[in-house]
């Protein structure tokens, strides 16, 4: 929409469907749909307050409670409503430090001291989430 290159790429964490919307056609939805643009307006206000508290946050609290909340995040948005406490993800380290913002092998000694703690299990790309409760305390101790 910029008219500049795209600054960032995407990877589906599982199975997806894309749409494209021609560019024309969607300037010209935006002009002849008050409520539409309205509410795309509020969207793109709200995802750029979520931008701006997760760069705060990348900027001020710690690896270790980054690490948890994006655990966290991971379960809240991936987790069926039917299951228990147990959440399991497959997602590479590398995947997963992204998320966090660092590098792959800070987010394996983390995960790696966090299976310590009995926080998680992992196996291969797997994770295990088993302490709900201590890791939302870590993700939290500096709010």
């Amino acid at each position: 929409m910029a008219d500049t290159n795209y600054s960032a790429s995407a990877v589906a964490l599982e199975d997806a469907v894309i749409c494209f919307i021609p560019r024309s056609q969607f300037l010209e939805l935006i002009s002849q749909n008050v409520e539409f643009a309205g509410g795309l307006m509020k969207l793109i206000s709200n995802a750029l307050g979520e931008a701006e508290e997760r760069m705060v946050q990348m900027a001020y609290k710690p690896v270790r409670e980054r690490l948890a909340e994006a655990l966290l995040l991971l379960q809240k948005t991936y987790q069926e409503r039917e299951e228990g406490d147990q959440f399991t993800i497959s997602i590479s380290r590398e995947d997963l430090a992204s998320i966090v913002g660092t590098a792959k092998e800070t987010t394996i000694r983390l995960l790696s001291e966090f299976k310590e703690e009995g926080l998680i299990s992992a196996k291969g790309s797997s994770i295990t989430i088993l302490d709900h409760d201590k890791l939302y305390k870590i993700s939290h101790m500096y709010d």
